[in-house]
């Protein structure tokens, strides 16, 4: 988590209905960003949100069906309500009035357990393919930064490969 900004708990303490918990939904609401989503942690400590993101807090709630809610909303059916509030406007942003007419299907729970096992496991192999390639990427750019400024050099049989290929 880079750039955080820190409250003093006394303010915190005065900030009760921005106050986010395990497992609530935080939805951006405004600018550019809009429609990014996910769960909050269990292990996140205490924290708020500002204007610019709204905390869905789901009763009786779970880690499994705050996952789903962040898929759902991530998804074409989420993302398509979104853009249906903004079009035409000068400036992006939903009220809460807006989300809480939001349709979102609601299976059962056994099926809402499955999906959000089902993504979270496919965000994980996500995860671990981005930090592959952004590995490899990184790899890549110091070999060329080497190559092209002379700091290491081809061998000579290299060079002749290319240039009877090239």
């Amino acid at each position: 988590m880079n750039e955080v900004a820190h409250i003093p708990f006394e303010i915190h303490k005065k900030m009760k209905s921005s106050e986010i918990f395990a497992n609530d939904v935080l939805l951006n609401i405004t600018g550019a960003s809009i429609g990014r989503c996910c769960r909050v942690p269990e292990n996140l400590g205490m924290a708020n949100v500002n204007q610019h993101v709204c905390a869905i807090r789901i009763q009786n709630t779970n880690q499994y069906d705050a996952i789903y809610l962040s898929t759902v909303l991530e998804s074409f059916i989420g993302q398509k309500q979104i853009e249906k509030y903004n079009a035409g406007g000068n400036r992006e942003g939903l009220n809460h009035q807006q989300i809480r007419s939001f349709y979102i299907p609601w299976p059962k729970q056994d099926e809402r357990k499955i999906i959000s096992e089902i993504t979270q496991k496919v965000q994980s192999y996500l995860s671990q393919e981005y930090k592959q390639y952004y590995k490899l990427n990184h790899l890549k750019s110091a070999l060329m930064k080497d190559l092209l400024s002379g700091k290491v050099r081809l061998p000579a049989a290299m060079l002749e490969s290319e240039a009877q290929t090239g």
